[in-house]
């Protein structure tokens, strides 16, 4: 998992990449964009994005702390939305949802362990 590696993005390498390579979804409620790149492309993948990235090997996160904590409560209102449906946690979706939780977790965690004057 690239999170786990530290290959991290700059905003400025997610500007300039192709759009394809972008990161952007609608997730709960949120527009999440700036999350990070895509090694293949969004239109390449079978998954949703955002949700699907953070554990796909060809995730690229970004070192911008705020998208991730967008895509977090995404995330969380998905996930409300699923408890108040009756949505099992066991079905896939809640599961994946709990597991690009503890990506966009991670990838916190490690941009806020980076020394500050790196990145």
């Amino acid at each position: 998992m690239d999170i786990s590696t530290g290959s991290f993005v700059s905003a400025d390498e997610i500007q300039l990449a192709p759009e394809d390579q972008q990161i952007g979804a609608v997730v709960g409620y949120r527009l999440v964009a700036g999350v990070g790149l895509c090694k293949a492309g969004q239109s390449s993948c079978a998954y949703n994005p955002v949700t699907s990235c953070y554990g796909c090997p060809k995730f690229m996160p970004s070192l911008d702390r705020e998208s991730h904590v967008e895509a977090i409560e995404g995330m969380r209102d998905q996930v409300r939305l699923y408890l108040k449906q009756g949505i099992s946690d066991e079905t896939p979706a809640y599961r994946q949802l709990t597991r690009a939780l503890a990506g966009a977790q991670q990838a916190l965690t490690l941009i806020d362990d980076r020394p500050k004057n790196h990145g």
